[in-house]
């Protein structure tokens, strides 16, 4: 079977299986990619002709290139989820990537904010416009809920339930995550502010955040270059990358840090596994370790 039919076969196989558009588009450019390699580097053009020594090549390469093991390891695991795919609906004999290995990662550091930078990240946007309302609304949702950039333009009215929001996170899965006072009264100015600007441009919008043409929020890059521009205006420091997702690893590392459980934490930021989460530990110092070990450690003898 050609490789290229059998991505757009599997491509609509994941589309049947309800993947968000972002999990399959990122397939797509991925696997177009390594597909291509394999016809550049070695003539090879259906699936059936793939060999081992072709794969490891291509890992090869692809550390040449300067590419880390986490990238390496993602583009290894959707290419072998295509052939698995190819697999079971009997269009190969076997799955030559069961015989790749992923490659040792090296564990994970984040810079991340600190408290004082979030907090002049909260004061860049004051509450006199939509706009400032609304950005400062947003930056405090990453802060205080940890979600994702894709969850928070997906929100819609009906997701706000009080002292918490529903949220639709990866594989189309819904949870509940918290949210502090402070924030749901800065949401209340936001949403007071939206309804006055919906009625005067006499439209409805269903989605929570809106974007310039008060409508849905199609994709993340406005979001990204809001945070960006927040985090410069703020003066924060250059080895923190200033983004959405470092908004996310702060919201775990500082829920830990005062004390959160790692298992609610991890079904607050919608990990699969809490092993996910587990990453996130690693930024806890033994100091901070110790401390909350003497503080919440309950003795059976205290209880006899």
């Amino acid at each position: 079977m050609e490789l290229n039919n059998l991505l757009e076969e599997y491509i609509l196989e994941c589309k049947i299986r309800n993947y968000t558009a972002t999990t399959v588009k990122q397939k797509e450019i991925l696997l177009k990619s390594f597909i291509k390699y394999l016809e550049n580097e070695f003539g090879i053009r259906k699936v059936e002709e793939v060999k081992r020594q072709n794969l490891q090549q291509y890992i090869l390469d692809e550390k040449e290139k300067g590419n880390k093991a986490l990238t390496i390891n993602t583009k290894i695991k959707m290419a072998r989820s295509m052939f698995k795919y190819a697999l079971d609906e009997n269009y190969i004999n076997n799955n030559v990537f069961d015989r790749i290995k992923l490659l040792k990662q090296e564990k994970a550091k984040f810079s991340i904010f600190s408290d004082d930078e979030i907090k002049r990240m909260l004061k860049v946007w004051n509450e006199r416009s939509y706009t400032n309302i609304k950005n400062k609304t947003i930056i405090s949702l990453f802060v205080d809920c940890g979600i994702r950039c894709s969850e928070l333009r997906n929100l819609k009215l009906d997701n706000i339930q009080g002292e918490s929001i529903k949220v639709l996170g990866k594989g189309n899965k819904w949870r509940i995550v918290p949210i502090s006072l402070k924030t749901r009264k800065l949401m209340l100015k936001y949403e007071r502010a939206r309804e006055s600007l919906l009625q005067k441009k006499k439209i409805e919008c269903d989605y929570y955040f809106m974007n310039q043409y008060k409508d849905h929020i199609q994709d993340n890059s406005p979001l990204q270059k809001m945070v960006l521009y927040t985090a410069n205006k703020a003066n924060v420091r250059s080895i923190v990358r200033a983004s959405p997702h470092s908004l996310r690893h702060y919201y775990a590392i500082k829920s830990l840090e005062l004390g959160t459980p790692i298992h609610i934490l991890s079904r607050n930021l919608g990990h699969s596994s809490i092993k996910t989460t587990e990453v996130y530990l690693s930024q806890i110092t033994n100091e901070q370790i110790e401390q909350e070990a003497i503080q919440k450690t309950k003795s059976p003898m205290s209880f006899l």
